[in-house]
């Protein structure tokens, strides 16, 4: 349907994004789809990689890409997105898939991607995981900004954090861009800072007062005001062991000086061999090895999501380091 009926309630939309290709991002869309469905919760995995879809695949789906996103936006008969959906192996979980190597949905033009996103608040679910592209084009940072409260994937290494430190940075300007008034100054500064790279290990000047310090103060104080209700959680993939997560105070405080950000921390996912056996078998981690340790963090964060994501979630890197800690003794004590 076109419109959520008064009495269906709006569904809770989970973008999940990650600073560069290969942190597993995929994975844990599809998975943590999976697990919400299995729990009981209408779910639908929506494949916003553009270009280049492969949730299908982690979900498990065999026989190629089931038609859904490149016929929706082809589409001139006004169908509902919903229309679209695809069934899957898994009770309670739909798929909107993406259009695999096709290139030219890279870049959705505006009028598209208002439409899409009208189209996703309107789906009747309880919870919608977005698959978003690799990096940080525009599109990807517009379809995280559905929510203030979106996913984010990195592995523990310091290239990645890096790559992450660099997407939330680009995430920002797209929020302060869209806050601001219509200005070419502002603009090309803005053009200029897209293209500055944060480092994670240096003592720069904050990118956003060299941004907001030469503007009006009731400006900054409008744009400050909607960039502070971002809260994105952050999910580590492909942990070694709990020393992964001795970064965090440095990582919190880069992300605090720099771009004046919280962020929250509300999953561990541990390296498996289950993982990329299960890829090879064609089919999900939950449905090739539950049991497996990745699969039971999987089963964790599902759960997290569903008595936190509408809620603060507060001392969460004390949280997770002490809940790794407790973890990994328990294993190797077994």
């Amino acid at each position: 349907m076109n419109t959520t009926p008064a009495n269906q309630k709006t569904a809770t939309i989970i973008p999940i994004a990650g600073g560069k290709g290969g942190v597993g991002k995929s994975l844990i869309a599809a998975n943590l789809a999976i697990v919400l469905a299995r729990l009981g919760h209408k779910t639908i995995g929506i494949d916003l990689d553009l270009g280049a879809a492969n949730l299908h695949s982690c979900l498990g789906l065999s026989g190629g890409t089931p038609p859904g996103l490149a016929r929706f936006l082809r589409s001139t008969d006004q169908a509902p997105l919903e229309s679209y959906l695809a069934r899957t192996p898994h009770r309670n979980l739909h798929l909107l898939a993406g259009d695999e190597g096709n290139p030219f949905l890279a870049q959705l033009n505006v009028a598209q991607q208002r439409r899409l996103v009208q189209q996703i608040r309107a789906l009747p679910a309880e919870f919608v995981i977005l698959d978003l592209g690799a990096g940080s084009s525009f599109s990807t940072l517009d379809f995280f900004r559905i929510s203030q409260k979106g996913l984010l994937v990195t592995t523990p290494e310091i290239t990645s954090l890096q790559n992450l430190m660099n997407f939330l940075k680009n995430l920002a300007f797209r929020v302060i861009e869209h806050s601001l008034p219509q200005d070419r100054s502002i603009h090309r500064k803005l053009q200029t800072l897209y293209t500055s790279p944060l480092e994670f290990k240096s003592d720069q000047p904050s990118l956003l007062q060299t941004l907001l310090n030469p503007l009006d103060p009731e400006i900054t104080e409008k744009v400050l005001s909607s960039w502070q209700q971002f809260r994105p959680r952050l999910v580590f993939n492909r942990g070694l062991g709990p020393d992964d997560l001795s970064i965090i105070p440095e990582l919190e405080k880069r992300l605090r000086d720099q771009l004046d950000l919280t962020i929250e921390f509300i999953g561990y996912i541990p390296e498996d061999l289950a993982v990329p056996n299960s890829l090879r078998q064609g089919r999900s981690l939950m449905s090739f090895a539950s049991t497996s340790n990745a699969g039971q963090d999987m089963i964790r964060l599902a759960r997290r999501v569903l008595r936190l994501w509408d809620q603060p979630i507060p001392d969460s890197a004390r949280q997770l380091q002490q809940y790794t800690h407790r973890l990994y003794s328990e294993s190797s004590s077994q």
